[in-house]
């Protein structure tokens, strides 16, 4: 059944119009202070573990639960952050997460006791999370379509740069990573997000889809004209369609949530939300268990300190995201996110191989492919989210997928601390990172459909009436036409 689209164009073909520019160099370096907060704060954390539990006598199950603190508010920061990006904006929450993880950081610094510090990381965690699924979705609604990818790497991109900031800073401070100074570390590792937190205030733009449908549409055209200017272009008609407006004053508390779980989206929530399990289980097995290993390993088999391994290990996430951003753009969605999966399980036995025999060849290819496929995975997998999700319920959508993601990370060194401390090897823990990649990767094949872009081909409608950022209207409109396509 064709659909019905006018002639006038919707606010996604403004922005196809506008093109890749330096607006989205403006978007990275104000937005993308989130992912970089997230990236210090995971390898912050993973590196300084050792020295909290020193200091506070921990023992192996208060040690491992210093993450789970971390991403139980992350957890509950994400659960909370999608219905406010859907109501209040992108903009806002992505502002008000980067101000208040500067402070929480900063406070930590000085927490005088393990339960003052719990407290603090907890509250660190749910900051971030907040304007996580905010940040992505508005990385994806201002971007040209092809190009959605680029911007999802970029974006996330600043995260490596964030660790790779903290492993350098480690680096000068203790090569070895034996006696590292955990407090002056947190407030040396603060001061990038400081810097991205006040260009937010005065650059970050909100999201011209969102303010379509809230029916601002003077302030949609400004934005727009905002994105123009800073691509150079010339003075054109930059007039939209008007997208059927959402009132939701009317609708009952947390009306998105029920959207995101019903039975249209049910089977797509539960696989993307598996998947970020899977996905932030292996990324913490990257930030909390390699640079516990490392010291080992490197000691036997590497001329190289471990601050060093880890930093090169971090930077093999850049070819990794641009990999994956590259093969997505040309390939489908679903035999891209199966082929880093599939790499990422590799690798993990990679690692395990070498590291039970003694093989430095073996445990550095496994390690730097686990950090290169890893990144991969989440470059495509979070597009994926934003772009099956309706304007009105994206955010909140992009938060209950972070959300459970945000479960694999609590659970990932807790598991990493216990198996070990159980076995008395760290190699069963990796052998199960090779297990749940492989399993995600059957589950892929289980989803109901592609992206809306991929089923509007098979609808042979007209370009952009499913694409992502022009179905502006009440959430069962993109999921009907969804059922129409399969």
């Amino acid at each position: 059944m064709a659909a019905q689209v006018s002639d006038s164009p919707t606010v996604s073909d403004q922005i196809e119009r506008i093109g890749l520019g330096l607006t989205h160099v403006r978007l990275l370096f104000t937005g993308g202070g989130i992912w970089l907060s997230d990236g210090i704060m995971s390898a912050v954390i993973g590196c300084i573990t050792p020295a909290v539990a020193a200091e506070f006598h921990l023992g192996p199950a208060s040690t491992g639960m210093l993450f789970f603190y971390i991403y139980l508010g992350v957890f509950l920061g994400n659960l909370v952050g999608g219905p406010i990006g859907d109501r209040f904006g992108r903009r806002h929450p992505v502002i008000v997460s980067q101000l208040c993880f500067c402070v929480g950081v900063f406070c930590s610094s000085y927490a005088p006791s393990y339960a003052w510090f719990r407290i603090s990381c907890f509250i660190v965690g749910a900051c971030v999370g907040v304007g996580q699924p905010a940040c992505s979705t508005l990385f994806v609604e201002l971007s040209p379509s092809f190009w959605r990818m680029l911007m999802q790497a970029a974006m996330q991109s600043m995260f490596l740069a964030g660790a790779m900031y903290c492993y350098l800073v480690v680096y000068l401070d203790d090569p070895w990573m034996r006696n590292i100074d955990w407090r002056s570390l947190m407030r040396v590792g603060v001061v990038p997000a400081v810097v991205f937190c006040v260009t937010s205030c005065f650059w970050l733009l909100q999201s011209p889809h969102f303010l379509g449908v809230s029916g601002r549409m003077k302030e949609a055209e400004e934005v727009l004209d905002t994105m123009r200017r800073d691509n150079c272009l010339p003075d054109f008609p930059l007039a939209f369609q008007v997208p059927m407006a959402v009132d939701q004053s009317e609708k009952t508390p947390g009306w998105q949530l029920g959207a995101v779980f019903g039975s249209s989206m049910l089977a797509t929530t539960v696989i993307m939300s598996f998947s970020c399990f899977v996905a932030n289980f292996l990324l913490l097995a990257t930030l909390v268990a390699f640079p516990s290993v490392l010291p080992h390993l490197a000691s036997k088999h590497s001329t190289l300190s471990p601050a060093i391994v880890l930093l090169i290990g971090v930077s093999w996430g850049l070819p990794g995201k641009a990999m994956a951003a590259a093969l997505a753009s040309w390939f489908p969605r679903k035999c891209i996110i199966q082929f880093f999966l599939l790499f990422s399980g590799v690798s993990m036995l990679l690692f395990c191989v070498g590291a039970s025999q003694g093989s430095g060849f073996g445990w550095h290819a496994g390690l730097y492919g686990a950090l290169c496929s890893v990144n991969g995975v989440f470059v495509i997998l979070y597009v994926c989210i934003a772009e099956v999700y309706p304007i009105d319920v994206r955010v909140s959508g992009c938060g209950v997928c972070f959300m459970f993601g945000r479960v694999g990370a609590m659970l990932s060194p807790l598991a990493f601390e216990m198996m070990t401390s159980w076995t008395g090897s760290y190699i069963p823990y990796f052998v199960l990172c090779a297990a749940l990649p492989l399993i995600n990767l059957l589950l892929i094949e289980l989803l109901p459909s592609e992206t809306p872009e991929i089923v509007s081909e098979h609808l042979d409608v007209h370009k952009g009436a499913l694409s992502y950022g022009a179905v502006e209207g009440p959430s069962g409109a993109a999921a009907d036409l969804l059922e129409q396509g399969a």
